[in-house]
Parts: C-alpha cells; sequence; structure tokens
C-alpha cells in the first residue's frame, strides 16, 4: 500500500486541477521562507498523503521556476 505521494510540477495553473479534486490545503511551513517553492498537502481516500510541490515563480520576472 502506498502511504505517501508527491508530485512535483512546475506552474500553479497545471497544478490547479489536482489542488482543488483532491482538496489539498497550502502548507506554508512546508519550506523554509527563504524558498520560493509551496507545497499543497492533504489525504486521499482517508489513508495516502498526497503533497503537491511547486517550485514557485521568478521574483523578478513572475515566471514559473522550472
Amino acid at each position: 500500500m502506498v502511504k505517501t505521494v508527491v508530485i512535483v510540477m512546475a506552474m500553479k495553473a497545471e497544478a490547479q486541477p489536482f489542488i482543488d479534486h483532491l482538496d489539498l490545503q497550502k502548507d506554508a511551513d512546508r519550506f523554509h521562507k527563504g524558498l520560493r517553492a509551496e507545497c499543497y498537502s492533504g489525504t486521499y481516500k482517508d489513508e495516502t498523503k498526497v503533497h503537491l510541490v511547486l517550485n514557485g515563480q521568478c521574483h523578478k520576472y513572475g515566471v514559473a521556476i522550472v
């Protein structure tokens, strides 16, 4: 049985359907404050932990960091 799944995506737009469907919540304390990465976490079917990680956005240009 899978206990934890981590999904890494570059763009929030492509991740949003997963976030919505799995009802993931932003986990603001997952990474060091200096990192631009974001994590959304939740539980699938009451047993599998799901973490969706976004690489974040460039502070200068506002584009996804890939």
